[in-house]
């Protein structure tokens, strides 16, 4: 006749217990070997009694990622261009740009800056745009082929990762997004700079490279085999 409602609810609470402490076990297991491994995990409690990282692991190519501290050392080197690429798809965040930037940094939209033009049916947008457009936006944010280039934004790094893929994808190796974006910079007490920022125009000769971005047919057979290589 089954159980009655009293003990049902009681087993189903117990079962829930149970497979919270195993989960817990587990979590506080990959915790330890974390730890082992030399990464920089640290356990803060939630107010729930669970608990979250505050830090992960060392980058595989650090290269590709400068700090707050190594950004501020190079204010003013003419080798480098500070990108801002802050953006957002509710509001031109180049208001933001106007407000309060990185001292000498140059503003770079997505959209306007990154994107090729959407095709007649308007879809799909926001794809990178094509070398000549490409090429005339760094030449006019005075990016050569010898600058180093160093993008923020506002969001973790997205946007700015949107830059590196487009140099990438076009030759140019010099490039690393800054941790923590303008939130660290600004907590920091580091100094910003309000209004527009114009350079000196530089040459930019991209160097397409394949394999950076993948195309509809590729994503087609990764999705029919299950292999995204």
């Amino acid at each position: 006749e089954g159980e009655p409602p009293q003990r049902s609810v009681r087993l189903g609470a117990e079962l829930a217990a149970g497979l919270l402490e195993q989960a817990d076990a587990e979590r506080r297991a990959s915790m330890r070997a974390c730890a082992r491994e030399g990464e920089r995990a640290a356990q803060v409690p939630t107010e729930h009694g669970e608990y979250i990282l505050t830090s992960m692991s060392e980058f595989a190519r650090p290269e590709l990622f400068w700090t707050t501290d190594k950004v501020a050392a190079r204010l003013g080197d003419l080798r480098l261009r500070i990108v801002d690429c802050r953006f957002s798809f509710d509001r031109d965040a180049r208001a933001d740009h106007l407000a309060g930037h990185i001292p000498g940094a140059a503003y770079c939209g997505w959209a306007d800056d990154l994107s090729a033009p959407p095709p007649p049916s308007g879809h799909p947008r926001w794809m990178l745009a094509g070398a000549d457009d490409f090429t005339r936006t760094m030449e006019r944010l005075g990016i050569s082929n010898d600058t180093m280039v160093v993008g923020y934004d506002a969001e973790g790094g997205h946007h700015g990762a949107r830059l590196w893929l487009g140099l990438r994808r076009y030759g140019h190796d010099a490039c690393a997004v800054m941790e923590g974006g303008i939130q660290k910079w600004v907590r920091e007490g580091r100094p910003l700079e309000k209004g527009d920022v114009t350079v000196a125009p530089a040459r930019f000769v991209p160097h397409p490279r394949e394999g950076v971005v993948a195309t509809k047919d590729e994503v087609l057979r990764a999705v029919n085999t299950g292999d995204p290589w």
